[in-house]
């Protein structure tokens, strides 16, 4: 994973969020959705922790584009 200095600009493609745990929550969270059962993801934290960021890094890997 690398690290964003507060100085530095860089988009969510920078950033490598994804760990085996994290991958197989979303795979979970897939075959829930595709067997109609409830689903929910919560991102938490203060502004400026990259909520963002990790929100968009697990859509790219929902999606398959990781």
């Amino acid at each position: 994973m690398t690290r964003q200095t507060q100085n530095s600009k860089t988009s969510s493609k920078d950033y490598d969020l994804h760990t085996p745990e994290l991958n197989r929550a979303i795979d979970s969270l897939k075959q829930r959705i595709k067997s109609n059962k409830a689903s929910l993801m919560i991102i938490d934290g203060a502004q400026g922790e990259g909520k963002t960021t990790l929100a968009v890094q697990c859509a790219d890997y929902y999606q398959g584009s990781h």
